[in-house]
């Protein structure tokens, strides 16, 4: 057991909106982690403790305000590390505050560009990566005719790198419509990519035309193959979704037959009385906890320089997040967390419940 009567080491949480909450999985996963290492040695005898603070961010319109909730966190000399934010829009106006602040930050958005000598990331989600799979899959099942629904500022993102993989694959992009993350109706835009024939069509982005995507499809009738990003995940995790996006398949990172993740989902159940999700999220969680705990434990000495230095030192940790053979660890040079080729898995919905695609990457 730690010692409890050291004081414990901080690492602040950054929440950047107003839905979230420490009670919410990913938030869950990091205590749980937290509280196996406490239950043991904790960091050199002290205990690990998380320290949150809440900001209106990018879904209220002001990302900057999860810099002013970070410099919050980095104001307090006994913060070592700080958690977050996870939201691409959200993570990028920190980079600047992160370099100049010097406090080692995990964010776990799909942004490759926030990362620095400070900031490290955790792939929950790759803006880039994930095109890849949805391209070779495309590729690989014979579409070569697709259209594209993308909403908000990340799925335009999403769409860049998609569309420079397609090139590359011969799949030509026939038609492109674009919603704000708000819309939760898309069926003008998804009857105009019905009208442009294609043979597969592909969501790209968050927010609300996310699920209104498949809703969409399905009032037109229309038997087409269907393709989308991680956020997709949500039609995993609400019932009345599953029926109208039978068969659409996703890039996802959440594979319940690991044991890893079986020992998590376990863990939750016994320590919160709830049955665990069957998503990424509090895999996610424990995850980016346990690449910290490790970065302390191997810190020449327990300062923010330290801990950076720690985290540099982190090598083929097991990883809940991705597919069978995901590891995770940073080195030098090195700021993106997850490594393997499954990364991503992919996911669908066969007969209303979500399950493993049958093919996935090599």
């Amino acid at each position: 057991m730690a010692d409890l009567g050291q004081a414990a080491i901080r690492i602040g949480v950054v929440l950047e909106n107003a839905d979230r909450s420490p009670d919410q999985p990913v938030f869950r996963g990091l205590q749980l982690c937290a509280e196996a290492a406490n239950s043991t040695t904790g960091v050199a005898g002290r205990d690990v403790e998380l320290v949150f603070r809440r900001a209106e961010g990018a879904h209220a319109g002001l990302p900057e305000n999860c810099v002013t909730a970070w410099a919050e966190l980095a104001a307090d000399p006994g913060v070592i590390g700080i958690i977050g934010p996870g939201i691409s829009d959200n993570c990028l106006p920190l980079i600047a505050p992160v370099e100049a602040g010097r406090v080692p930050t995990l964010q776990w958005s799909g942004a490759d560009e926030a990362r620095g000598e400070w900031y490290f990331q955790f792939p929950w989600g790759s803006l880039t990566d994930e095109s890849d799979y949805l391209v070779e899959l495309l590729r690989t099942l014979g579409h070569r005719r697709v259209g594209v629904l993308h909403a908000g500022v990340v799925g335009a993102r999403y769409l860049a790198a998609f569309s420079e993989g397609a090139t590359t694959a011969g799949i030509d992009i026939v038609a492109t419509r674009s919603a704000p993350v708000s819309r939760d109706d898309v069926v003008a835009e998804v009857t105009d990519i019905h009208d442009a024939a294609p043979d597969a069509v592909v969501f790209l982005g968050m927010g609300e035309p996310t699920l209104a995507f498949g809703r969409a499809i399905n009032e037109l009738r229309w038997d087409v193959p269907r393709f989308a990003n991680i956020a997709m995940l949500g039609a995993a995790l609400d019932k009345e979704s599953l029926s109208v996006n039978e068969g659409i398949i996703w890039t996802d990172q959440y594979d319940g037959d690991k044991p890893l993740v079986r020992d998590i989902r376990a863990g939750y159940e016994k320590r919160y009385r709830r049955r665990a999700p069957q998503a990424g999220q509090l895999g996610v969680g424990y995850d980016m906890m346990t690449l910290l705990v490790a970065g302390l434990r191997r810190a020449p000495h327990l300062t923010r320089a330290g801990l950076k230095a720690g985290l540099e030192k982190v090598r083929n940790l097991p990883c809940a997040t991705g597919g069978p053979r995901a590891i995770m660890g940073y080195g030098p040079w090195d700021r993106s967390a997850i490594k393997g080729a499954d990364m991503f898995i992919y996911r669908t919905i066969r007969d209303g419940a979500p399950i493993a695609y049958p093919v996935q990457r090599r």
